[in-house]
């Protein structure tokens, strides 16, 4: 498994059920995730995640090649 660090991740890379890490509160990507749902709030796409109580945006999450 590689995390893909140095691939700006956008939008369109997105989508649900793709696994993920996302950025913690100190800036480093941990913490696989799988995205399970996807929102507009604000004309923005959030990305819910089965291991968080939050939302991330498309910079905050990095893919992963299996």
């Amino acid at each position: 498994m590689e995390i893909l660090l140095f691939k700006k991740t956008t939008d369109f890379d997105l989508k649900t059920g793709l696994q993920v890490c996302y950025k913690d509160i100190n800036g480093v990507y941990s913490k696989l995730g799988t995205i399970t749902n996807i929102v507009t709030e604000k004309g923005c796409l959030l990305y819910i995640l089965n291991t968080s109580f939050g939302a991330y945006t498309a910079d905050e999450l990095k893919l992963i090649k299996h």
